[in-house]
């Protein structure tokens, strides 16, 4: 019988093998890094943004009003110099439109509906793009309820793919989809001739709705979850049976952390809140123990005293989830959001994920 350390040996040899198949056949030019900018929460300046490990940056919200204009919720925005040392620096600039709250995406479906309001999101949404020489929008809404609002959706957005047409063909037009059977009302088949790519939120599987402490995105799912959550790869594959190309699914992570009060992992709990990366960096330092689940292949945090409970993500989950998006043929990766991992002046995450690109380009140069 093997033993644990040959098991993973052989594990790791066996994907750097696929990962060579891989680079070898397909390339990796079409790999993005896609950070959200989610200025109404937290951010970072403008100038500490490391636009060299980034490909895109997604602003993130500006909101639907019932008539179709569009809402500022941060009056910074639209965030002038960001663009200027986007563009700098070869990186596009998108914005979204929506987000997870409620009363937000209760506009989607009443101004979608309708042909005329349809027209007038699209102006909106043309203006905006024209006046502050951005790159695209993001469409985020959290989700359609039923067949209907998804065809509207798709109306919308194959109305807008049409007028860019016209006005700028290059803007992009890009959606969040949420994991999971939750976006079953999303009709990809029509919408996949006009959206370039899907940001899909492979995190909060474990959050405010769970009776047990859990992995905020595991790589993969555990048979030990009681919450039966699911996972990123779960995802994934669930998406491409849906009919989505790979090269449009871009693999989103979390650079929060996930707090519950519990006494370990799948542990009866309560979640608590979130946690930047530093935050966590600073628990380790100041005596939490580390833990590593080699069945999910994500860490997580407890407490010294055994009552609480942290699941995020380090630059060595961060580094097997990049290597699994390469791996399946996926768009790239996306991050929630830029501002969380800053730690000690620089972001550790995002340049983990872009490392791991670089060295897989260089092997494949190689050949």
């Amino acid at each position: 019988m093997m033993n644990v350390h040959s098991e993973n040996k052989l594990h790791a040899a066996l994907l750097i093998a696929l990962l060579m198949v891989f680079v070898q056949g397909q390339g990796l030019a079409r790999q993005r890094i896609v950070g959200y900018y989610a200025a109404y929460k937290s951010t970072i300046p403008y100038d500490s943004v490391e636009y060299s490990n980034l490909t895109d940056i997604i602003v993130s919200s500006v909101y639907l009003d019932t008539d179709g204009s569009l809402q500022y919720k941060d009056p910074r925005i639209p965030f002038p110099q960001l663009v200027d040392s986007a563009h700098k620096a070869g990186v596009k600039v998108l914005i979204s439109i929506g987000g997870g709250n409620a009363t937000v995406n209760a506009c989607f479906p009443i101004v979608t509906a309708d042909s005329a309001t349809r027209r007038i999101i699209i102006h909106s949404i043309v203006t905006f793009l024209d006046t502050n020489d951005y790159d695209g929008v993001d469409i985020d809404w959290e989700t359609p309820a039923n067949a209907q609002q998804g065809d509207d959706l798709a109306s919308l957005v194959r109305e807008m793919r049409a007028k860019f047409n016209q006005v700028d063909p290059s803007w992009l037009i890009t959606m969040a989809i949420p994991g999971w059977h939750i976006g079953a009302a999303f009709d990809y088949t029509d919408m996949d001739s006009y959206v370039d790519w899907y940001n899909v939120m492979c995190y909060d599987y474990m959050a405010s709705w769970c009776y047990y402490a859990g992995h905020d995105s595991p790589l993969y799912e555990s048979p030990n979850d009681p919450n039966g959550a699911g996972s990123d790869s779960a995802t994934i594959h669930y998406l491409i049976l849906r009919g989505i190309p790979r090269s449009k699914l871009v693999l989103g992570v979390p650079f929060y952390g996930d707090v519950f009060r519990a006494r370990g992992l799948y542990k009866p709990g309560t979640f608590v809140g979130s946690t930047s990366y530093s935050e966590n960096m600073n628990y380790i330092a100041s005596g939490w123990h580390y833990n590593w689940d080699s069945v999910s292949e994500v860490p997580y945090l407890i407490s010294p005293d055994s009552t609480r409970f942290i699941s995020f993500e380090d630059t060595n989950s961060i580094k097997l989830k990049t290597e699994f998006a390469i791996r399946e043929g996926l768009g790239g990766i996306m991050i929630w959001e830029l501002s969380k991992d800053m730690y000690d002046g620089h972001q550790p995450l995002l340049e983990e994920i872009a490392n791991t690109m670089r060295r897989l380009r260089q092997l494949e140069g190689k050949k």
